[in-house]
């Protein structure tokens, strides 16, 4: 087709000018220039989070099952659940997610330190959790940071910040001793005494890391 007005030749199936929008003067082309679409048939995607989800609700429903029918002193099926729960963290954020090993590090010592105060209340193991396990695990996931950080030389700016989390959760069994509310433990005052030294290590270091962090979370 032509049009007189640009002068042009156009190769297109409508009877206007793409360019200055008049009529133009000739056979529209009866094939249309753009590709023809193809309906994309629609399937249920097979992800490791459906088949995992699928598995655990099995396996729960099964100890479920036997928890009620033949019953004991513990409801041991809950626990179950809590691990299962676990596992899937710990494969989908610290084995297949590409993130930072500090994000991976934090995120483990979050569900481990919520897994060993869920075993202290369904097994009834007094102050188990935040005399022993939670400062234990502090001090590991700290050593594991400063392992990362000083010997393998990884980018410490992708570890303050989980750091700095990690020793304000190594504050807490102290804190709640101090309350009263838990008996003394050498674990728990040696998390803080950690978690005191690690985080003036990075007040001193990297402070300007720690405010950027600070003002970013903070909208100002």
């Amino acid at each position: 087709m032509y049009c007189k007005y640009c002068n042009i030749n156009v190769e297109t199936s409508y009877p206007i000018c793409p360019i200055c929008k008049n009529k133009l003067e000739g056979t529209p082309l009866d094939v249309s220039v753009f590709p023809e679409r193809k309906p994309r048939k629609l399937r249920a995607p097979v992800t490791f989070t459906g088949i995992y989800f699928f598995v655990a609700v099995a396996i729960i429903a099964i100890c479920v099952s036997i928890n009620i029918y033949r019953p004991a002193r513990y409801i041991w099926s809950l626990m179950v659940a809590v691990l299962l729960l676990y596992i899937f963290l710990l494969i989908k954020h610290s084995i297949m997610y590409k993130g930072t090993g500090g994000s991976k590090i934090f995120v483990q010592t979050l569900t481990l330190s919520g897994l060993v105060i869920v075993i202290q209340y369904l097994f009834h193991m007094k102050e188990w959790a935040f005399s022993y396990g939670l400062p234990s695990i502090v001090l590991c996931s700290l050593g594991i940071n400063i392992l990362f950080v000083s010997i393998f030389n990884k980018k410490s700016r992708d570890y303050v910040r989980y750091m700095t989390y990690t020793t304000l959760i190594g504050f807490i069994p102290a804190i709640l001793e101090l309350c009263g509310v838990f008996e003394y433990s050498i674990l728990s005052a040696s998390a803080a005494i950690a978690s005191a030294l690690v985080l003036l290590g990075l007040l001193i270091f990297s402070r300007k890391v720690i405010w950027a962090e600070i003002r970013k979370k903070g909208h100002f």
